[in-house]
């Protein structure tokens, strides 16, 4: 399930920085609205190639900038909106970045924990063989009975089952690693 999560939460982030550039693309076109729409008004009328035609066009120009300071509040305004969806879009990326890398953290902190775990399972599993052979040496040698032996192999056989476990949970913990790291695929044993 934190495995499911880690990856959504990537996608969410990949995402949200796609939204966030195109919030920002959208802001640019706002902004160059204005300009564009003078320039191509001016040019058409400068086209004529008549000198009382450029002044008609300077007069003419002048009540277009009226015309697009009227509606200039719009415009402002549709650029205030894509800036506010940029900082919103910025802003999502941020938390989602957050999550991720803490996510990661998480999973680093869960390996290393793991890790510890098996090599002191490694180390049960070591001393339990050595506290069997212990056994067995000293009831052929007369000193202790079967019941020593029996219950070493029984403490080997706990060692045993401990060192699987570890083994097992750390496998979980690399594999959780992977998929907080968005490689869940690449994951092998």
């Amino acid at each position: 399930m934190q495995s499911l999560f880690n990856l959504a939460s990537i996608r969410r982030y990949q995402a949200t920085r796609y939204g966030v550039e195109l919030a920002e693309q959208q802001r640019r076109l706002a902004e160059q609205q204005v300009t564009t729409a003078t320039t191509l008004a001016y040019i058409e009328l400068l086209e004529t190639g008549q000198s009382v035609a450029a002044a008609e066009a300077n007069v003419q120009l002048a009540r277009q900038l009226l015309d697009l300071a009227a509606h200039g509040g719009r415009t402002r305004s549709e650029v205030q909106v894509a800036t506010s969806r940029v900082r919103q879009a910025e802003m999502q990326l941020s938390d989602l970045r957050a999550a991720v890398e803490k996510d990661v953290r998480q999973a680093l902190d869960n390996l290393a924990t793991r890790e510890d775990q098996m090599r002191a399972a490694q180390k049960n599993l070591d001393l339990a063989q050595r506290e069997l052979s212990l056994a067995q040496d000293r009831f052929q040698n007369g000193v202790a009975d079967n019941i020593e032996v029996t219950t070493a192999q029984t403490a080997l056989e706990d060692a045993r089952q401990i060192a699987v476990s570890s083994l097992a949970q750390f496998n979980v913990a690399r594999l959780n690693l992977f998929s907080a790291l968005g490689r869940a695929r690449d994951f092998t044993f």
